[in-house]
């Protein structure tokens, strides 16, 4: 089967899309019975397609679970489009592993207890002894600080169905994340450290764990990793200290009542970073909020104002801050420039790898 063929059905594209492309329909027909396209067809369909056109040339190695140790919280195996970005995702990591050979150096826990109190013990040993930042500072430049502190390299990629991955290999480690919007991504990043330190042990051989959505998990045998990554994530952005410390400056700032209220989570999830739910959650979890108070607070936000984020907007809360996910993959072009400067790497190649567009 071709490459294009592949991707057309893996993608579940109709021949209707084609048409539109300007190839004629006999022609669409041909190439949907495996007909080899030529390169002004490939160009033609990568920009319709919008994407690379190496996708639809380069045929994609399966069997991605005989070259790996591979964990997944889904079961890519029975769908499709799930196995196929499961295999391109693990194919473009190995690919950037080998051209980026980064040596990581992040101790491992895979005996670490799987626990609430593990997860606050834990992110907290991460911000201070390997971050190396403050109790309560904000992480909204995480991509940088785990590049520049850890050499871990975070890029982004396009995925109707994963969020995101992690990979390690030898002594480099990677991190894929799924282009959402900044308050998925960055807890998606959190959530996919944890994967790193707890989940993939000390092995030489590549490890990649998949995940489909990092706030729920329907497959067993990971249900206790997804629900601690999802601990520690919300644990490593919103600290116990930082949140209190935050909710102290509101409250001097006016007359609250003392139950906490939405307004204080909105203002606590903006300034962390996070969705208004996980910062309901992450007061809930730390008593400041009853049980079940996180779920009633968040239906009642979005029954009146559409949104989270729409609440905290008709309170003229300041804005979220963009994060910087293009960072990491900037400094490592960099570190290969005198490769493409001798023609060694393809430019357009390692832009498409590292998620960047060429100049």
């Amino acid at each position: 089967m071709t490459a294009l063929l592949s991707y057309l059905i893996a993608r579940g594209i109709e021949k209707e899309k084609l048409f539109g492309a300007g190839i004629a329909p006999e022609r669409v027909d041909q190439l949907y019975s495996d007909a080899e396209p030529t390169i002004e067809e490939v160009r033609t369909l990568a920009k319709r397609l919008k994407v690379p056109a190496r996708e639809l040339i380069v045929p994609l190695r399966l069997g991605v679970e005989n070259r790996a140790k591979l964990r997944s919280n889904f079961n890519f195996v029975k769908d499709d489009l799930g196995y196929f970005e499961a295999c391109s995702l693990e194919n473009r990591l190995e690919e950037l592993a080998d051209l980026l050979n980064p040596v990581v150096e992040i101790p491992f826990f895979v005996n670490f207890p799987k626990d609430a109190n593990s997860a606050e013990q834990l992110s907290m040993m991460f911000r201070t002894n390997l971050l190396e930042v403050d109790y309560s500072e904000p992480l909204l430049h995480l991509p940088r600080l785990i590049f520049d502190k850890l050499s871990v390299v975070t890029f982004l990629f396009r995925s109707r169905i994963v969020d995101g991955a992690s990979y390690r290999k030898d002594r480099s480690a990677l991190i894929a994340i799924a282009e959402r919007n900044d308050i998925r991504m960055l807890y998606t990043l959190a959530h996919e450290i944890s994967h790193l330190l707890t989940d993939i042990d000390n092995d030489p051989a590549a490890t990649v764990w998949i995940d489909e959505n990092v706030f729920t998990s329907s497959a067993n045998d990971v249900r206790e990793s997804e629900f601690f990554a999802n601990e520690f994530a919300a644990c490593l952005l919103i600290p116990a200290g930082g949140l209190v410390a935050e909710l102290k400056r509101l409250r001097r700032q006016a007359d609250r009542p003392e139950q906490l209220s939405a307004y204080e989570i909105a203002a606590i999830a903006r300034k962390f970073g996070t969705s208004f739910v996980v910062a309901a959650r992450r007061c809930e979890s730390l008593g400041l909020l009853d049980r079940g108070g996180a779920s009633i607070l968040d239906a009642e936000v979005r029954n009146r104002f559409g949104s989270a984020e729409k609440f905290a907007d008709a309170f003229d809360m300041p804005p979220r801050e963009q994060v910087d996910w293009q960072y990491p993959s900037r400094m490592a072009l960099d570190a290969l420039e005198y490769r493409l400067i001798d023609g060694e790497l393809s430019a357009t190649r390692v832009h498409e790898l590292l998620g960047l567009k060429l100049a």
